[in-house]
């Protein structure tokens, strides 16, 4: 069966240390010849992780950016959940793991 959307990484792992600001970027490219659009439904990584999504083709291509918020530890998996207008794929789901590493000092 052929892929309908594509999400580049499938799986976004992010490391970041101590607090300085670091983005991830994950595309998402329509693979049906008609437009795709994307409304966010559910992120579970608020207050942790924030996103933006910019279309960078109309309808074709998306970019998602994820950017630490500084002052965190530990370790956290969560989800960006996106409603599409594709009834043969109504949801789309944007798997994070992200991990808070701390400043080593003297390296």
């Amino acid at each position: 069966m052929k892929q309908l959307i594509s999400v580049t990484p499938a799986h976004t792992v992010i490391y970041f240390t101590g607090d300085e600001i670091i983005t991830r970027e994950v595309e998402i490219k329509a693979e049906l010849p008609r437009p795709l659009t994307l409304t966010p439904i559910q992120f579970s990584l608020g207050g942790t992780v924030s996103y933006r999504i910019d279309e960078v083709e109309k309808g074709k291509r998306f970019k998602i950016s994820f950017r630490n918020v500084p002052g965190q530890i530990g370790n956290f998996r969560g989800v960006l959940k996106l409603q599409t207008n594709y009834p043969e794929k109504p949801e789309l789901a944007v798997l994070i793991s992200v991990q808070y590493v701390g400043t080593q000092k003297g390296s």
